[in-house]
């Protein structure tokens, strides 16, 4: 079995969030050099600093056990126009 050294950095790999604006068909990506729930609150302020506060918002996640974490449900609590949308796991061996 291969172990992880304590100082692994996840070379090249890159987290990527973008917003979608469905009137204009603006794509605006944002990228991520790790996967945890602090960069996307970071992700999150900043679509609720642009969004006027009538409109809802529909977020479409991964599984990822950062979208879930308490720093982001308590996030989710104090932005009632935000909706997340978690797609089904994929399962190995099914294409």
């Amino acid at each position: 079995m291969e172990r992880r050294a304590h100082d692994y950095k996840r070379h090249g790999t890159t987290s990527l969030y973008a917003t979608l604006n469905v009137t204009s068909g603006k794509v605006t990506p944002r990228t991520f050099s790790r996967q945890r729930a602090r960069e996307l609150r970071t992700f999150l302020n900043g679509i609720d600093g642009n969004v006027p506060e009538e409109l809802e918002v529909h977020v479409i996640l991964d599984n990822a056990s950062a979208h879930k974490s308490a720093l982001i449900r308590s996030w989710l609590a104090r932005h009632p126009g935000f909706h997340f949308h978690y797609r089904p796991p994929m399962h190995r061996g099914r294409t």
